[in-house]
């Protein structure tokens, strides 16, 4: 989970161009750091591309901190690896 927090992290950094995603805490909500529609495509797809799971935009907007994104990410890596 730490992995996936700290993936998160970095790839909103990114979005949001940030210096240090370490700066980011685990409760911040996305929007409230500066997140859009725009940024909000680019940690979407980021995160597609790192885990090859469905994150859609609805995703985003209802696991909107990082530890929400983080815990359903790990929750749709486990249920692919289940199949």
């Amino acid at each position: 989970m730490n992995d996936i927090m700290m993936e998160v992290k970095k790839l909103v950094a990114e979005a949001l161009d940030m210096d240090d995603p370490e700066k980011i805490e685990d409760d911040t909500e996305f929007f409230s750091i500066g997140g859009n529609s725009l940024t909000a495509m680019m940690v979407i797809e980021g995160i597609q591309n790192e885990y090859s799971i469905d994150f859609t935009f609805s995703s985003l907007y209802e696991k909107v901190t990082i530890r929400d994104m983080a815990n359903y990410i790990e929750t749709k890596i486990s249920a692919k690896e289940s199949r």
